[in-house]
């Protein structure tokens, strides 16, 4: 990689429409490695252009896809074994705001029960 590509990626921010999957393609035919350190670069100057609370879990989550990456036998593999994380997340996302939904439905309960109480009047005297 040429230290013009790496000052673009030091100095400004990465925006998705940018990329340009041709170019992308024809790296990685020609210049394995190129590829990989362009890759890096990337992910690396789109995690620093995330606000400062999202650092540390975006890194978590690039650590946890390059070690799914590296204990694939192929990039098949490794793409199989990163779709099913992302759908792990999704379902785990989804029963969250399941029970979420469901511990709002009995909060509205309660205050409806609360609303239909009554004083009881003391007739005995």
């Amino acid at each position: 990689m040429s230290s013009q590509d790496k000052k673009h990626f030091a100095n400004s921010s990465v925006h998705l429409e940018d990329f340009d999957f041709t170019e992308w393609k024809n790296l990685y035919q020609e210049d394995p490695e190129a590829f990989e350190n362009k890759r890096q670069l990337w992910i690396d100057s789109l995690i620093s252009s995330a606000p400062q609370e999202y650092h540390q879990r975006l890194n978590g989550l690039m650590f946890q896809i390059n070690a799914k990456r590296d204990r694939s036998s192929n990039p098949i593999q490794a793409c199989m074994d990163i779709s099913k994380m992302m759908w792990t997340s999704t379902a785990d996302l989804r029963t969250f705001l399941e029970e979420l939904a469901c511990l709002l439905q009995n909060q509205k309960a309660l205050d409806e029960r609360e609303k239909r109480t009554a004083d009881i009047l003391d007739f005995c005297r």
